[in-house]
């Protein structure tokens, strides 16, 4: 069940047209005090889903100054993410389509649950959706393709919404464990840590540090 902690990651997404309030907020960052939250720099989560097997959580930003297409040529430059993060020790490309909308890699991580430390080796699907519209949304796709004995499903979807000098950025983890354990929620706590590091860091990397 450990090697269900693994990352990047997601399912089907039907593609909608966004539809913005008259006030230019995007659904999913209109509840109450949102938008003050992201705009001076929190990440926020949104905690859906949370069973002994399942979880579901919404990670809310701002990227200031970065557009879709560089936040997609930085999360599929899987080469860099050494350079990155300090656990993953090895990333590589192992297939990219004519257009270069879809994606497979591998990923060798050293993960840390609870006093010990593991290697696992995620496999995964990546699929961009970028919209040629200098005011559209777009999409990035993730889901992880191996561990099959351990996972239903682990799929991310994250949604790339340009907004005043950058774009907003909503990443939608779900993940459904086959079997329960008692590592269960060390696994959930370390994977809201994870993704939310993610986002930290894709941030400053592509703004610069401020």
């Amino acid at each position: 069940m450990k090697n269900s902690s693994r990352f990047f990651i997601l399912s089907v997404l039907v593609c909608l047209p966004a539809v913005v309030r008259a006030d230019g907020v995007p659904p999913g960052f209109d509840a109450p005090g949102l938008m003050d939250r992201v705009m001076n720099g929190e990440i926020v989560l949104d905690e859906t889903v949370n069973t002994d097997t399942e979880f579901q959580d919404y990670f809310r930003a701002f990227f200031d100054k970065t557009t879709p297409a560089a936040y997609g040529a930085l999360v599929t430059d899987y080469e860099i993410y050494p350079q990155l993060f300090d656990n993953m020790k090895d990333g590589k490309t192992t297939s990219v389509n004519a257009d270069h909308t879809v994606y497979t890699y591998t990923l060798t991580v050293e993960e840390s649950i609870g006093p010990f430390t593991e290697t696992v080796y995620p496999e995964g699907q990546e699929t961009l959706q970028l919209t040629p519209d200098a005011n559209g949304e777009s999409h990035i796709l993730n889901e992880i393709t191996n561990y099959q004995n351990n996972l239903n499903y682990a799929t991310e979807t994250v949604r790339l919404i340009p907004y005043q000098t950058g774009m907003l950025v909503e990443d939608d983890v779900h993940v459904s464990i086959k079997n329960s354990s008692p590592a269960t929620g060390m696994v959930k706590s370390q994977l809201q840590k994870q993704f939310q590091s993610y986002l930290s860091v894709f941030r400053e990397h592509l703004q610069g540090k401020k």
